[in-house]
């Protein structure tokens, strides 16, 4: 009758819980046998490394409030589930002693509603270590004062949902080596002294809806294909040598639905990779806004970047790169540099209002494509082409720039635009946008518009401009081969490669 009644108790208790911050009920099956840590019933386990010591394959293990000072190891079990009263009150505290948890050899394991705390303070400890284990679940756990706050080692589709990561020293999330297909969601990671999140050599990763603040770096991704960053929130990460989002060497990366605001250095910067899809996003008062460096293939789409200390998009010794229906205004220096690339394209852009120049096509073999976009209000000049040729700047509105366009020592196309007067660029800037020319500079600037183009497609005013999204941008075969100078990167500070385990 006892036994009964505890386990009447226990369901109703259970049913109930929910853990500070808003966070969903865990919802968890229960089968298999139950097993009590802490409490006052007959048979409760004292420690929780006890209870797992005689749980079996399918167990659950409801863990009371308390403030447990143990290492807990979890070794060669299936489907085992140990639950916490509480995130606040239920604590697992290593005492600076190791891993706080460590998971080996397992599959299926739950963990939910519990303070993981005071791993040892070393590089080598975390809060949680998932080693050769797949299908494991962390959920509403908070972790705090640990060196790292979990680490995951050639594991598979584990799921960390939920959590609150808090001032850990190192990477508050590690994903490394052949770990694939896990997810994080909904987490919040607060002053991370390393990096919220890193997905190293690893693919198929993804991070959802999760929230960084204050953080060294709030996202690497490195040499790790396929991975996906989307609905994430970044507020005042960055460092002097660390970026907010960095992603590396890495291929068919998707950003997408994410705000990064107040970066202390660069907000997104991506370095010798290909494919990498940025899209519905907002860069928001950073020192730099986007940088693509030795990036090829690559797409920014409906975008907004405004308020960079420095340039809103920079693309560096890159090529068939695509910008479309992008904003980038109010900008420190330019709205998009294209420094030493070629073979890019900016189409139905809006660039206004930046401190230097609308658009600035720097030295390379040219080539770009500007079309359709609006250059205006860019107190120095709208289009800047220096050293560079075979540009195609085409039905463009460039209208109210200190300067039109200036050539200097530059080749390129420039008809069909609009240059705020039916006189074209020929006033010289007494009314309308006028050109101004180096000599040994081409630029054919005849025939212009002769009013404000309202509707502009990108092939020259015939059919609509072509609307990629994620499916058909991953159809594009690349073209030709990737090519890599040694030269200096510009607006990315020496050390922005990060902490590479």
């Amino acid at each position: 009758m006892k036994t009964g009644i505890v386990a009447i108790v226990f369901v109703l208790l259970f049913s109930s819980f929910m853990v500070e911050g808003g966070y969903d009920v865990v919802d968890v099956a229960m089968e298999g046998n139950k097993l009590f840590v802490g409490g006052s019933g007959p048979g409760n386990y004292s420690r929780i490394q006890d209870a797992i010591d005689h749980a079996r394959n399918g167990d659950t293990i409801f863990v009371y409030a308390g403030v447990y000072k143990e290492n807990i190891e979890i070794y060669n079990m299936q489907d085992l589930t140990i639950i916490g009263e509480d995130m606040e009150n239920t604590v697992i505290d290593a005492d600076f002693n190791n891993d706080v948890v460590s998971i080996y050899y397992s599959n299926g394991i739950e963990i939910a509603n519990f303070t993981i705390r005071n791993s040892g303070q070393s590089y080598y400890y975390s809060g949680l270590e998932i080693s050769y284990s797949d299908y494991c679940e962390l959920s509403n756990c908070k972790l705090e004062n640990d060196f790292h706050g979990i680490i995951a080692y050639k594991s598979d589709h584990n799921k960390i949902k939920n959590c609150i990561f808090n001032d850990l020293q190192g990477q508050s999330i590690l994903i490394t080596v052949n770990s694939d297909y896990n997810e994080i969601k909904n987490c919040q990671f607060n002053y991370a002294n390393w990096t919220g999140t890193y997905v190293y050599k690893s693919k198929e990763n993804k991070i959802t809806d999760s929230t960084f603040y204050g953080c060294d770096t709030a996202i690497t991704v490195y040499s790790s294909p396929n991975c996906q960053i989307k609905g994430a929130t970044v507020y005042s990460c960055g460092s002097m040598d660390s970026v907010s989002v960095f992603i590396g060497e890495s291929q068919n990366v998707i950003l997408q639905n994410c705000n990064i605001s107040k970066s202390k250095n660069t907000a997104l910067a991506v370095s010798q990779s290909s494919n990498i899809f940025i899209s519905d996003s907002y860069f928001v008062d950073d020192v730099a806004g986007i940088i693509l460096y030795k990036a090829y293939d690559s797409q920014i789409e409906n975008c907004t970047v405004s308020g960079s200390k420095y340039s809103g998009v920079s693309i560096e010794y890159s090529s068939r790169d695509r910008i479309i229906d992008t904003v980038s205004r109010d900008n420190g220096y330019h709205g998009i540099l294209l420094y030493y690339s070629d073979s890019n394209e900016v189409k139905n852009c809006e660039l206004t209002g930046n401190t230097y120049f609308g658009i600035d096509i720097y030295k390379g073999d040219g080539n770009n494509d500007v079309r359709c976009c609006t250059i205006r209000e860019n107190k120095a000049c709208g289009v800047y082409l220096f050293e560079t040729k075979n540009d195609v700047i085409n039905y463009n509105n460039i209208i109210d720039n200190g300067w039109g366009m200036f050539v200097n020592n530059s080749i390129t196309d420039a008809r069909y635009n609009y240059w705020g007067s039916i006189f074209g660029p020929l006033t010289f800037g007494l009314f309308g946008d006028g050109i101004w020319r180096t000599k040994g500079s081409k630029a054919n600037f005849f025939p212009w518009a002769l009013a404000e183009i309202k509707q502009c497609y990108a092939d020259g005013l015939q059919n609509p401009p072509e609307k990629t999204g994620l499916n058909s941008f991953f159809k594009r075969e690349p073209q030709g081969k990737n090519f890599f100078g040694d030269e200096t990167p510009f607006f990315i500070r020496k050390g922005f490669l990060q902490k590479i385990p």
